[in-house]
């Protein structure tokens, strides 16, 4: 559903790697929401033979290999350039469907960003009693699906801090009435019940 500012209804995932905001957002039904992860955008767009063989590309590869975090406005462009081509090519219903965002915003800036285009309605935030348990579900992510960033400890950690440090920051500019905490600790199964009553509300 577009709003009459032209602003696009969202939601925003929020928790930190390895709390299976991806697996959650994908059991949601496709035909009300139209997901995006920008990790997942990124690694298909860094496998993709143009984008390997461009200056931003290499550039893009080397951040992520290091763990570290792409630009601001390089993120939000390559963002709304995947969308605006999503629209074109009858992906994303903009008239039917609710965007849902997971890995973005990450810091102030890029709030101001995506407010010139987006209107965030709701915030699901996954939340973990330990860290272990995340370090856990990464490693056996790295295996499942040969994720060689996974695989490397210090990388783990590092975004594992940047995200404490950096991103969690983001939830004190969002209204606390739209902010949903949500028990990492639980089953798939039992996030997902409580993510659609969440949303069905």
């Amino acid at each position: 559903m577009k709003l009459k500012s032209n602003k696009y209804k969202t939601i925003l995932f929020f928790g930190p790697p390895g709390s299976g905001k991806s697996t959650q957002a994908k059991l949601l039904d496709k035909k009300k929401f139209f997901y995006i992860s920008t990790g997942e955008l990124l690694r298909h767009m860094r496998d993709g033979a143009e984008f390997q063989s461009g200056a931003l590309g290499k550039k893009i590869t080397k951040i992520m290999e290091a763990g570290g975090l792409v630009p601001d406005r390089t993120m939000i462009d390559l963002l709304f350039r995947y969308l605006s081509q999503a629209v074109s090519e009858g992906i994303f219903k903009p008239d039917k469907q609710i965007l849902i965002f997971d890995g973005i915003p990450r810091n102030t800036t890029q709030i101001r960003m995506l407010n010139d285009h987006v209107q965030v309605i709701q915030i699901i935030d996954i939340h973990f009693s330990s860290d272990s348990i995340l370090k856990e579900r990464i490693r056996k992510r790295a295996v499942q699906e040969g994720r060689s960033d996974d695989k490397n400890r210090g990388i783990i950690e590092k975004r594992l801090a940047i995200y404490k440090n950096e991103t969690a920051e983001v939830l004190k500019h969002y209204p606390k009435n739209i902010i949903y905490k949500i028990n990492g600790d639980d089953s798939v199964k039992e996030i997902n019940q409580q993510i659609k009553n969440i949303l069905n509300n």
